[in-house]
């Protein structure tokens, strides 16, 4: 029986790992796909380049710095499973924070369409 991917490392650059809580997500980003119909049945399509995102709930610790997260632009954050699958997500830049409540915020980083590496 193959394993389900459960715990998720995500890895903001030079081994600053997010102290993330159970629940992170990737989206590959890639190329996008969008319909378009004539009225006489004709199928289309377009293509749009989608950028790759990463959201997550950091558990804010002592050494948590958000102003610091806000500045980060640049960076190559890999998005690893336990189930063996790395995904590397190239320019990545912090994109927003929620509200920082009861020790939680939630974070968004978005980059490069990921690659599985």
């Amino acid at each position: 029986m193959a394993q389900q991917t459960g715990r998720i490392t995500i890895d903001l650059g030079g081994g600053n790992v997010l102290t993330s809580k159970e629940g992170a997500s990737l989206q590959i980003g890639g190329i996008q796909r969008d319909d378009a119909l004539t009225d006489n049945g004709d199928h289309y399509w377009k293509e749009k380049a989608i950028a790759a995102e990463v959201d997550a709930t950091m558990i804010h610790t002592t050494d948590s710095d958000l102003v610091a997260m806000q500045h980060m632009t640049g960076r190559q954050v890999t998005f690893e499973t336990d189930t063996g699958q790395t995904f590397l997500m190239a320019d990545a830049v912090f994109k927003s924070a929620g509200t920082l409540k009861n020790g939680e915020v939630d974070v968004k980083f978005g980059g490069r369409p990921a690659e599985k590496v």
